[in-house]
């Protein structure tokens, strides 16, 4: 692995190509923080990744279809506030991160179905709401 900077990338770019093409990765600094990452593409390693990806949203999405269920069964109980509002806290993150995934293999609509969690988030969020 070579860090370099975005500057070292510009003044020398032919360089570093040859690097990447040659098997190495190349971390790009700002401020000595990693920002970006410079690796051979491998047709092996792509598909590796699309199907983590797959895995890790299939398995989002069957755990946001647990938490729409648990969030349907609190909003009857009349002493479970916190409990909504830690299941909802864990809803949106789910959500958020099956987004990013989807982002990643770009596609614009999410393979769960988001109107009935949606309708159960709304009835949570009125529930926290009284």
């Amino acid at each position: 692995m070579i860090t370099i900077t975005i500057e070292d990338m510009q003044r020398d770019f032919l360089t570093y190509f040859r690097e990447v093409r040659s098997g190495a990765r190349l971390v790009i600094v700002e401020a000595n923080r990693p920002v970006a990452e410079i690796k051979p593409f491998t047709e092996a390693a792509d598909a590796r990744e699309g199907a983590d990806r797959e895995s890790e949203l299939k398995r989002l999405d069957a755990a946001i279809d647990d938490l729409y269920v648990e969030l349907r069964d609190l909003a009857t109980q009349a002493d479970s506030r916190s409990r909504i509002e830690q299941k909802t806290a864990e809803l949106r993150s789910l959500q958020d991160r099956a987004a990013e995934l989807m982002e990643e293999r770009a596609m614009t609509r999410l393979s769960f179905d988001r109107t009935e969690g949606d309708h159960i988030l709304a009835r949570a969020t009125a529930l926290l709401k009284r």
